[in-house]
């Protein structure tokens, strides 16, 4: 699929809560889309890593757990000592991701091969 400005991406369903999908657009990892639609360049989704679940870059650590340990009180200092090979950025574009995902808007993902 072509986007107006010329990215190209490929939608992908990705499973919600209510037990239905939406839909996450992914970018060639070398393309960004900056036209109203937030891009997460940390944020790696591959399907053979962790279930296909949103990784920080690539590694097998996902979004998901980085953004349950804050919301259990622990500082972003605790998770970088707990997890040394991440950056405090990795931590931020995690929690970023959660709240896109809250509010619903599209997600542009690098895709990994």
């Amino acid at each position: 699929m072509s986007l107006p400005d010329g990215t190209i991406g490929s939608t992908l369903p990705v499973p919600d809560s209510s037990g239905g999908s939406n839909l996450a657009l992914l970018t060639h990892p070398t393309l960004r889309h900056n036209a109203g639609m937030k891009t997460f360049d940390r944020i790696t989704r591959r399907p053979g890593l962790m279930g296909g679940k949103a990784c920080i870059r690539g590694m097998r650590v996902t979004a998901a757990i980085l953004v349950n340990q804050i919301g259990a009180g622990r500082s972003i200092d605790q998770v970088l000592a707990d997890y040394p090979y991440l950056e405090r950025e990795d931590i931020l574009q995690a929690l970023q991701y959660a709240a896109w995902l809250a509010e619903g808007q599209d997600v542009a993902l690098v895709q990994e091969p």
